[in-house]
């Protein structure tokens, strides 16, 4: 997998992230499409100016692989529900989300989401792991990381709870002058 610095040509994935209402369901809705351009450029400035790490997900062939061979160890790739046809489906070397670091009001954060189409392939975490290892390279700067979550959004409390995120509480997140009830964990890079 690699994760690339955004640019201002990913704007097509970031439209298709922020304006599909499966995507954008735990946060309030989708996003209005004017806005999609400000999101975009405002964390391509963090990243460009070190305040941040904004990457764009971009799985390659073995991780597709990976996950095919995963998927059909478990008995879910059947003849009526085939993998997904990422050899002759080629949107997703464009990119299918991103992960990012940064700092919310003195407060390391990560964030993170993957195209709907994309996800339960294991993208996710391997992203967030792969972030968390770019982050171990400073950990002076990040130290411990938090992140909060919709407690409505199951896979990705379970997902950090996979990554060993250490629950910390019951909370309520503002998403854009939105109020989401939300899990809150935090990462310790020193353990």
């Amino acid at each position: 997998m690699k994760l690339i610095p955004l640019q201002s040509g990913d704007l097509g994935l970031y439209v298709k992230l922020f304006t599909d209402p499966i995507y954008m369901a735990d946060l309030g809705g989708p996003q209005p499409l004017e806005k999609v351009p400000k999101i975009l450029q405002k964390q391509i400035d963090s990243h460009n100016s070190g305040a941040g790490i904004v990457l764009k997900i971009v799985p390659e062939e073995g991780d597709w692989l990976a996950a095919k061979e995963k998927r059909e160890n478990k008995g879910f790739v059947t003849a009526e529900e085939p993998f997904y046809d990422f050899e002759n489906d080629f949107e997703w070397k464009e990119g299918i989300g991103s992960v990012c670091l940064w700092f919310y009001e003195d407060t390391p954060e990560i964030g993170y989401g993957v195209l709907p189409k994309y996800q339960n392939f294991g993208f996710t975490s391997k992203a967030v792991s792969m972030l968390l290892d770019i982050a171990r390279q400073d950990k002076e700067r990040w130290k411990i990381i938090y992140v909060m979550t919709a407690i409505s959004n199951v896979p990705s409390n379970q997902l950090l709870q996979r990554l060993n995120f250490k629950f910390l509480e019951a909370c309520e997140m503002d998403y854009d002058d939105r109020k989401i009830p939300a899990n809150r964990y935090c990462y310790d890079l020193n353990n």
